[in-house]
């Protein structure tokens, strides 16, 4: 009996392993979720779902249906992360989509929500409001509470960093100015955002040695901050730092 079973496990992962080798050479993602289909393991099924949908979506189908279809929880959750990120999706086909992403699922809503980010930003010069409309939309979306909240700062963050970096002085400080009527918060994350791009090419000296002073990130070749926004500067380089 017991060589019986091991006969069939065989014969199984055999049959996996071709289907498998199918869906990785296959001619168009279509033919590799139908040859991921044929798949028993449900951990390899779920694997081999997840990439051939991601590449089905990135070719401009939907390919929903191929995460619908994987009975691995993780697995079919993942899909769906990466389905919404492949297809953009915003608004109810996200929110419906993430809904079915298990452990990915507030990071997948973060996403959507940038993706509405600019045009909220479009409809308003005002900070503050900018923020209630995201809240707004980070709730339509199935955000709650603190998530909605700090989606919706992260957005505006990101908004205000994306208008600093468009400045064409030649004194680089960051003012608290540059926040508009941005909450302490988003003005925060948005010093934090244009020090982490400035931050990306390579520095002479780390601030952090001496210190982080003003002077210091001066010294280094990053953006510096103005007396009215130095406590927060002060907390965002503490945590850089840290």
């Amino acid at each position: 009996m017991s060589l019986l079973l091991l006969l069939m496990a065989c014969t199984q992962a055999d049959g996996d392993r071709d289907a498998y080798l199918a869906a990785l050479h296959a001619t168009s993602p279509a033919a590799a979720v139908a040859a991921c289909g044929r798949i028993d393991d449900p951990v390899l099924h779920g694997e081999c779902s997840l990439f051939a949908a991601a590449a089905l979506a990135r070719s401009g189908a939907d390919g929903r249906a191929a995460c619908g279809g994987i009975g691995h929880e993780a697995w079919r959750g993942a899909c769906y992360f990466e389905i919404a990120e492949a297809m953009a999706l915003r608004g109810s086909d996200a929110r419906e989509a993430c809904g079915q992403a298990g452990g990915f699922r507030s990071r997948c809503l973060a996403h959507a929500l940038n993706r509405d980010g600019p045009e909220v930003a479009n409809s308003t010069t005002d900070e503050a409001a900018m923020l209630r409309a995201l809240i707004g939309q980070a709730r339509a979306l199935g955000l709650a509470g603190r998530e909605a909240a700090e989606g919706a700062t992260d957005v505006v963050a990101q908004h205000v960093a994306g208008r600093w970096r468009q400045r064409d002085d030649a004194v680089r400080t960051f003012r608290r100015i540059d926040c508009g009527t941005a909450g302490d918060s988003a003005c925060a994350k948005a010093y934090r955002l244009v020090v982490k791009d400035v931050a990306g090419s390579p520095r002479p000296t780390s601030p952090c040695v001496d210190g982080a002073t003003r002077e210091a990130v001066a010294a280094a070749g990053l953006p510096v901050w103005d007396d009215k926004l130095a406590p927060l500067a002060v907390q965002v380089w503490a945590g850089i730092c840290r």
